[in-house]
């Protein structure tokens, strides 16, 4: 959690200790999944769209995409979790704080967009307009927090 954080650690160099939680093998892992995020060259270009505007059979094939990366064991002790672990410990302070915070962000979704994709290449990463949710409160409900989505 955030609050459990002591930001005046961020004041050290973290250049060493960027991977400290993670061990050789979720490196390597994520040393590929950056070469094949740079490398990727999506035709056509890849179109994220807000979540509640994918259709049933989009939003059932991006949830499957997820749970295939939360069940992939070949990076222990899964791919998601792996993923999980570079947004947070150490890593909380160059990537919340300062000018970092919004390229930091950008280049993890990048890499969790190419690890959903390395298990369904169909896939891109939605976005969810947060906006959206007040007028649709005040209108008809959300489909976001619906049993369909659970």
């Amino acid at each position: 959690m955030l609050s459990e954080i002591n930001f005046a650690d961020c004041n050290q160099d973290l250049s060493n200790e960027y991977f400290c939680s993670l061990n050789k093998e979720q490196q390597d892992w994520l040393d590929l999944l950056w070469t094949a995020a740079l490398e990727d060259r999506s035709t056509p270009i890849r179109k994220r769209r807000e979540i509640r505007t994918l259709t049933e059979e989009e939003r059932k094939t991006f949830f499957s995409a997820l749970n295939k990366l939360k069940n992939d064991t070949t990076v222990k002790p899964n791919k998601f979790d792996t993923l999980a672990l570079i947004h947070s410990n150490r890593t909380l302070c160059s990537a919340h704080r300062g000018s970092y915070f919004l390229g930091w962000h950008r280049i993890y979704l990048l890499l969790f967009e190419t690890a959903i994709r390395e298990q369904d290449n169909s896939v891109t990463l939605p976005y969810w307009d947060s906006v959206l949710i007040i007028k649709i409160l005040l209108t008809q409900g959300t489909l976001l927090f619906s049993p369909i989505n659970f």
